[in-house]
């Protein structure tokens, strides 16, 4: 059981109680804790870093919710499972950075990247992972825009894996109403899928000896220039690699 204390003034350091071992999980500027819904920059910037050994479970993460506001989170080695939404750069500018083995996971619905706003997914250093329903397919990644619609102009998010990163997910969707580009880069760094990715107006860079690999075996479970949108795809390096069972619609 995890316990947390004093979190949400600038500068502090809070201590998370995992068993018998403390971390620290410091923030600066707008860090709210609801019940189990975490907010990072609100009404101002703020930055959160959870450091190893330390594991949180949210219901929520909401980073960078209002237009004109940067929030910032970091795991840093450390772990976090969110079991509802989470939103990176809701109307703001907003970031979700895994590190040095850190560990992210959802359980269920939509990881956005980047809806009205401008977001960005960043795993790096090997043993790090985001996990986001490549087993249960109960979560579905979505980077630029909104699946929903809604009003206002749509979003922009990056992905980036390298390093020897990893990205799972079972289903994803980008820049299918947005903007979106994602790189992997370096030998070992993945995005493993097991449903269908896919891709609108999306620059996709694979390089380095990166790969992108359908976990299932089935027919176009890559879209390429979906929805009517311009897919750029580059592959390229020694060992880069796209596995799939099938390339629907490509529009390079």
């Amino acid at each position: 059981m995890i316990a947390l204390y004093r979190i949400g003034l600038v500068g502090c350091v809070a201590w998370l109680v995992t068993g018998q071992v403390l971390a620290a999980v410091l923030t600066e500027g707008d860090v709210q804790i609801n019940g189990e819904q975490v907010i990072v920059g609100q009404q101002t910037d703020g930055l959160l870093t959870l450091t190893a050994p330390a594991q949180l479970t949210s219901s929520q993460l909401l980073v960078a919710q209002n237009q004109g506001v940067v929030g910032d989170v970091v795991i840093d080695a450390g772990g976090w499972t969110a079991e509802n939404e989470v939103l990176i750069g809701e109307r703001g500018i907003g970031s979700l950075t895994v590190r040095n083995g850190g560990q992210f996971s959802q359980e269920f619905g939509q990881f956005t990247v980047g809806q009205f706003g401008i977001g960005s997914l960043i795993v790096e250093g090997l043993g790090s992972t985001v996990d986001l329903g490549a087993t249960s397919r109960a979560t579905q990644l979505v980077v630029g825009g909104n699946e929903q619609g809604g009003f206002g102009p749509l979003g922009r998010g990056d992905v980036t894996i390298r390093d020897g990163g990893e990205l799972r997910t079972g289903r994803a969707s980008i820049a299918t109403s947005g903007t979106a580009a994602v790189i992997l880069d370096g030998p070992d760094s993945r995005w493993l899928n097991s449903g269908t990715i896919s891709f609108g107006n999306a620059d996709v860079t694979i390089r380095g000896g990166a790969a992108l690999v359908d976990l299932v075996e089935r027919r176009n479970s890559i879209v390429l220039g979906a929805e009517g949108g311009a897919t750029n795809l580059l592959l390229t390096g020694a060992g880069t690699l796209l596995s799939t069972n099938g390339v629907q619609g490509i529009t390079i």
